[in-house]
């Protein structure tokens, strides 16, 4: 679901924006989607290493 979120704003994170403005767009249009009911999750060491992994996966995407 996050990666969905991701390819669909694609062209407002990764444009020749500043990098506080497409932090911004990250915030809200992806993290939003990827968090969704997170605080009644039980993280477990894979969950953890699966987020992070996502996480560095949205940022090389928009530093490209």
């Amino acid at each position: 679901m996050g990666k969905e979120a991701f390819n669909r704003n694609r062209d407002l994170v990764q444009k020749s924006l500043s990098l506080h403005p497409q932090k911004r767009m990250v915030k809200v249009f992806v993290w939003s989607v990827v968090l969704y009911g997170s605080e009644t999750w039980t993280l477990q060491k894979e969950d953890v290493r699966r987020h992070e992994a996502f996480k560095m996966w949205i940022w090389r995407r928009m530093m490209k």
